[in-house]
Formats: structure tokens, sequence, C-alpha cells
């Protein structure tokens, strides 16, 4: 469904704000998103390489 694609993406780009902004470790950030630290990572890695249009 359309609607819980664009949540994700809506997830993926605040927990990428968040990390930018260096206010919390990697560590807290995947806790207080519910992520594993392997997804943390991974999203931060195609948003280096790739820009916004990565995640």
């Amino acid at each position: 469904m359309p609607w819980k694609e664009s949540r994700i993406l809506d997830q993926r780009l605040q927990f990428l704000a968040s990390y930018q902004k260096e206010q919390m470790s990697v560590a807290d950030l995947f806790r207080a998103y519910g992520i594993s630290r392997s997804t943390a990572y991974r999203w931060i890695n195609r948003y280096n390489r790739r820009g916004r249009k990565g995640p």
C-alpha cells in the first residue's frame, strides 16, 4: 500500500535528519526509531553515497 511506503520514507528521512544534527549517538538513534543497528548504518551509508535519493 502506498501510504506505508511514504511513512517508511518519512521515518528514514527523520532518522537521517536527527543523525546529521549529531545530538544523539547512532546507538541512541536506532533505539529511538526502533530499527536495528545494521538498518541504521545501511540507511546512513545509502544517504552518504546517493544523497536524498538514497533512502
